[in-house]
């Protein structure tokens, strides 16, 4: 029967269509997955580069003063050997000599590591392309497998052209985008790392925004949710939650590229006011072009002239122009925000421990920001009353943690000689952890020792032990 035939033809047809959209956009997920590892991988090349440049513009500089030196002694000159002042020049001018050289050794070793990291930085580019073709000729072949099943299947109209769902064996998954579609939540990046000598899938997801009018205003920290996925054993993990104040202190040591992630910077930094700017111009462009939108519809074609109509057109067409400006410069800054350093560094503090009974993994997140041995004052009599005893000093371990969700910051003193442990809460944990949100690595460190350096052991009468408290 002719229509029954061409049913069956329609459906191969949209079946085919189908199947090329889910292999476009398996595709285009392993290209996200390619460029994000990528990406990550050249962060790091560049930042040593960065490093290396300055150390060798800093022997630049040396070698440039102790030259300009010997200039100076050169021009001296005069006066015989006996000359005691003109012996101490040169004896100058020849430890000058020695330590240029010492220089250049080391501005030649610099320019050395320079040309092997450009190396490896353009390997890095040159590995994803090939990558990536790779995955092209791949979506190609698996393309012209499916276009040359439904030419030999589209006689037959008993067989249905539908591509049978295999589902993959042990060891493997097929992502798709569906299991990045969470009602409530929205999804952010994902990638892949090493956890506990295991390479695992991770997907970041934030909740969906909240207006405004929702907000209750008083402590809006937002909330990010980590899934991790191994596939060697096709084992999940507990979701990971994680605040924001929690993330910007637990991975402090990235704190350049914490600055370029527009969820986690500063309400001060450039990406953040760059993006505020952007869906300014953006909403203004919008209402701009609806208010021209609805003058041109409100004006009659007789009382319009040809001259008038043209002029709208071209305004019309700018005011839109302007907005996939705005709106691809907005999406550009969430697209190279290098997410993926900052959950590798995450994932660093992450240990997977799996039972044999467990279907899903056991994680513990590592939570210390802070480690020192120092020595705390001990007082042997109260605050209030005036005594004899002299204060001691106690060496101890100290090491601060975060609790989930940064509520707390705590901090813990370990005496290893009298095998005692004590735990207190910072007073002001919550200002304390919005303060490290502007702090990089180094003064994060320093603000937290002055802290540890205000601890006091104080034995309680009563109890006749000792209590950790904070120096008033």
């Amino acid at each position: 029967m002719p229509t029954e035939e061409l049913k069956h033809e329609e459906m191969a047809v949209k079946m085919q269509r189908d199947a090329r959209r889910a292999l476009q956009l398996e595709l285009a997920m392993v290209r996200s997955c390619l460029h994000n590892d990528a990406e990550a991988e050249r962060v790091e090349i560049r930042q040593k580069i960065a490093e290396l440049q300055e150390k060798r513009e800093a022997f630049v500089e040396k070698d440039d003063a102790l030259k300009t030196r010997i200039e100076e002694i050169d021009a001296i000159g005069g006066g015989g050997d006996n000359n005691p002042g003109l012996k101490i020049l040169r004896d100058e001018r020849r430890m000058h000599k020695t330590t240029r050289q010492a220089y250049k050794v080391e501005m030649k070793s610099l320019s050395t590591q320079l040309a092997e990291l450009n190396k490896k930085l353009q390997s890095v580019s040159e590995k994803e392309k090939a990558t990536d073709e790779r995955a092209q000729r791949r979506t190609d072949r698996a393309r012209k497998r499916l276009r040359d099943e439904v030419n030999r299947n589209l006689t037959d109209n008993v067989r249905l052209i539908v591509p049978v769902k295999v589902r993959p064996p042990i060891g493997q998954r097929v992502w798709l985008l569906r299991a990045h579609m969470q009602p409530g939540w929205r999804f952010v990046v994902t990638g892949g790392c090493r956890i506990s000598g295991k390479y695992v899938r991770y997907s970041l997801f934030a909740p969906e925004p909240v207006s405004e009018e929702n907000s209750d205003g008083v402590d809006n920290d937002e909330l990010f949710r980590l899934e991790l996925y191994d596939a060697a054993t096709c084992l999940c993990s507990e979701n990971i939650v994680v605040s924001k104040l929690e993330w910007l202190a637990l991975t402090k040591s990235h704190h350049e590229q914490q600055l370029l992630v527009p969820e986690l910077a500063p309400v001060d930094s450039d990406v953040v006011k760059r993006l505020a700017e952007l869906h300014e111009m953006l909403n203004e462009a919008r209402q701009a072009f609806h208010h021209a939108k609805d003058t041109s519809s409100g004006v009659t074609s007789k009382g319009k002239t040809a001259k008038a109509k043209t002029s709208s057109k071209t305004k019309r067409e700018e005011l839109r122009g302007k907005m996939a400006t705005a709106s691809s410069e907005i999406n550009k800054l969430h697209r190279e925000a290098p997410w993926a350093v900052l959950v590798k560094a995450l994932c660093e503090r992450i240990t997977l421990t799996s039972m044999p009974t467990a279907t899903a993994y056991e994680l513990a997140l590592d939570r210390c920001i802070f480690r020192s041995t120092t020595a705390i004052l001990r007082v042997s009599n109260d605050e209030n009353e005036e005594g004899d005893g002299e204060p001691s000093v106690v060496y101890c371990r100290v090491r601060v943690e975060i609790s989930a969700l940064a509520l707390a910051v705590i901090f813990m003193v370990w005496d290893p000689l009298s095998a005692t442990e004590w735990r207190l809460e910072y007073p002001e944990s919550r200002e304390l952890v919005r303060e490290f949100v502007v702090e990089t690595f180094t003064e994060q460190q320093m603000h937290l020792e002055a802290i540890v350096m205000s601890l006091l052991l104080h034995l309680n009468t009563d109890t006749g032990q000792l209590e950790l408290r904070f120096e008033e």
